[in-house]
């Protein structure tokens, strides 16, 4: 036995844990106590560096599985949009403020998309976290206006005193806007012909029936 090549083999074995490098120090103690197998020092450091590498293997195996189910989760979600015929965009460096996400429930074979419902009169809007594809709007607009909002105390926005709008986009990228009725299916509008589901995010456009110059002004902005 040579207690120079172990003290080495040893320090060896320290550096390498340093830099992560966790098979080549394990593999270090292991010939350092070939040569001398009851080397306590030794038992003591190749069972930290195990412990650390099991460890990290368990963190490392983990993400691995989350970022696998992400992807497949993604290529489910676009599968569905091509089956459907939804055109879909992502706008670069886009980051959502709220954590929801467009979502496929398997059994039924049906979508559910988080939704901005806004309200240009006020400044205002609403988030529904998951508008299923087969309701209507007006069903998701009875639900919204069940009450009335702090912003509208005398309760003037109810489904049938509103018209709801979408934004088209043509393949210039011109936008313009298009009204929806009560009854039809969000599902109608996501696979609307000019109509772009972006950043995984729908957005409809609510305002009063009624003809005033506020609204004359904001239509005038969409060249209507």
């Amino acid at each position: 036995m040579n207690p120079k090549n172990v003290k080495a083999l040893f320090r060896s074995a320290k550096a390498l844990f340093a830099l992560e490098l966790f098979p080549e120090a394990v593999d270090c103690c292991e010939h350092a106590l070939l040569n001398d197998p009851d080397n306590q020092p030794v038992k003591d450091e190749l069972a930290k560096i195990k412990a650390e590498f099991e460890r990290r293997e368990k963190i490392r195996i983990a993400k691995e599985l989350r970022e696998q189910k992400i992807r497949e989760k993604k290529l489910l979600i676009e599968g569905a949009l091509e089956k459907r015929g939804i055109r879909s965009a992502a706008t670069p460096g886009f980051k959502p403020d709220h954590p929801h996400e467009i979502q496929l429930d398997q059994e039924l074979d049906q979508l559910t998309v988080p939704t901005f419902f806004l309200y240009p009169e006020h400044n205002e809007s609403d988030l529904i976290q998951a508008f299923n594809e087969q309701d209507t709007i007006g069903e998701q607009l009875a639900e919204i206006f069940y009450e009335a909002a702090p912003w509208d105390p005398e309760h003037k926005y109810q489904p049938e005193t509103v018209q709801t709008y979408f934004e088209t986009e043509d393949q210039g990228g011109n936008i313009g806007l298009m009204k929806v009725g009560l009854n039809v299916k969000f599902l109608t509008v996501l696979t609307h012909k000019k109509y772009v589901l972006r950043d995984g995010l729908a957005r409809f456009i609510v305002v009063p029936k009624e003809d005033t110059q506020w609204k004359k002004d904001w239509l005038a902005k969409y060249g209507k």
